[in-house]
């Protein structure tokens, strides 16, 4: 079977174990899939749509970009302090960590995705 990338998108873990799954119920399974799966399983937790729903929003309400969005996601941060840290890590999203009321409404997002956040 040919394979050929027809895109990239920057997801989180819970969605690219959910990709992972997907392939490999429907095809042999490879040593990277299964590689993969077996990190994204130690790494991932919770629900896929609900991780993509709240990347989504973060991207779109927050204005914030892809790659910050999945960490944020990945992360799952509980405290000012660990948003503050992911929005510095890259140069577009550094001003954002000084701001309250962002930083406020990542963590109300998170408590959907991250119940003990």
């Amino acid at each position: 079977m040919e394979r050929r990338l027809i895109g990239t998108k920057y997801i989180s873990y819970t969605e690219a174990k959910a990709i992972i799954y997907k392939r490999l119920q429907e095809a042999p399974s490879k040593d990277l899939i299964d590689k993969t799966w077996e990190y994204l399983g130690d790494v991932s937790t919770g629900d896929a749509e609900k991780a993509s729903k709240i990347r989504e929003k973060i991207k779109n309400e927050l204005n914030i970009d892809d790659i910050v969005a999945a960490n944020i996601v990945n992360i799952c941060p509980k405290s000012p302090g660990e948003v503050r840290s992911i929005l510095a890590s890259k140069e577009p999203t550094k001003e954002l960590g000084y701001k309250d009321d962002v930083i406020e409404k990542v963590l109300e997002m998170m408590k959907e995705l991250c119940p003990e956040a």
